[in-house]
């Protein structure tokens, strides 16, 4: 399943870097289509997301959330490192503009939160069709 994907990809992730992973997902997320763009998209989101954790924050440990309730999928990546002004960054990419348009483009909605020292949480969520054939 996409989610169990999700986690095991960021998991081994984390590890890799010497960086503690806490994950809270549902037990069993309920059968859902997505089509491979919101697939894509999302996992690149996350990726993107947990990477500048890793890369920049300094972070000891990342919290990712994810939860699913009236076809609305929400996920949260959240770590303690040494944050930063979402406003003025120090260091000028496109990580973050492009995981926000990556949201967007699929009708959802983007968040990030930061301040120095008080690390860094991206919020993302977007509306899912539910399907009781197709589990992924």
């Amino acid at each position: 399943s996409f989610t169990a994907y999700l986690r095991q990809h960021t998991s081994e992730y984390l590890v890799s870097a010497g960086i503690d992973g806490c994950f809270h997902f549902p037990e069993e997320c309920p059968p859902v289509s997505m089509t491979s763009e919101q697939n894509r998209n999302i996992y690149l989101v996350v990726k993107e997301a947990i990477h500048n954790s890793v890369k920049h924050s300094e972070a000891r440990s990342v919290s990712v959330s994810l939860s699913y309730s009236d076809d609305l999928l929400s996920i949260s990546i959240k770590d303690n490192g040494k944050g930063f002004n979402p406003v003025k960054p120090e260091r000028i990419g496109n990580g973050l503009t492009t995981m926000r348009k990556r949201i967007e483009n699929l009708g959802g909605s983007y968040v990030i939160d930061s301040a120095p020292g008080n690390g860094t949480r991206v919020d993302f969520s977007l509306s899912l069709t539910r399907k009781n054939s197709i589990k992924r």
